[in-house]
């Protein structure tokens, strides 16, 4: 292995091919935890992503990609702004006192199936792209005091992991307190995800 990196390392980076696979292989060599993408593999890892996720998915079977998770949380202040006007639009219309809320977390079963429509593929899953979801992830705000009650988040979900729900509570949490609200509580029933995730 450490031939093939010094051998690559010698020849013209200026070929993308080979200048792709050396950093593919000497990501090999990392651990999962410590590994260090550049710009150039993450760029190529989210311009992927947002064509087809399922094609990313089966492309991180062969070559050495960031995870989805990787590439959701450094895009998530891009796909925050539409979160974030609505949330603004919000707690610009409520009494101080209504900035307090809590969040209601919940995890709804719905039937697996994907639809065709107007040239886009619905019913694929966030947390594993190449499944058809199986379950809805939804976040609830309720505002104290009479406040407005809204949905902040609906994602389908095909196995939800403790850890993937934390990352989307965290971010709906941060975009909420960054337009003005207060969390004070958060409300989820005792399943074994919602046990974890504590």
């Amino acid at each position: 292995m450490e031939e093939i990196v010094r051998h690559t390392s010698t020849v013209n980076v200026e070929d993308k091919k080979l200048a792709f696979l050396r950093r593919a292989i000497m990501l090999l060599n990392s651990k999962k935890n410590s590994r260090i993408y550049s710009v150039i593999d993450l760029t190529l890892a989210f311009s992927w992503v947002s064509k087809s996720r399922v094609l990313t998915q089966h492309l991180r079977e062969c070559l050495q990609l960031p995870s989805l998770n990787t590439i959701l949380k450094l895009t998530s202040i891009a796909r925050n702004l539409e979160d974030s006007s609505l949330f603004q639009s919000v707690f610009s219309s409520v009494e101080d006192r209504q900035r307090g809320c809590i969040l209601i977390i919940d995890e709804g079963y719905v039937k697996a199936s994907i639809t065709y429509r107007g040239g886009t593929l619905f019913g694929h899953a966030v947390d594993c792209p190449n499944e058809p979801a199986t379950t809805v992830l939804s976040v609830m705000v309720k505002c104290l005091f009479g406040g407005k009650t809204f949905v902040a988040k609906l994602l389908p979900c095909w196995a939800l992991e403790s850890e993937f729900q934390f990352h989307i509570v965290e971010n709906v949490i941060m975009e909420l307190e960054r337009c003005g609200a207060t969390v004070i509580a958060l409300i989820n029933d005792n399943n074994r995800v919602n046990q974890s995730f504590f």
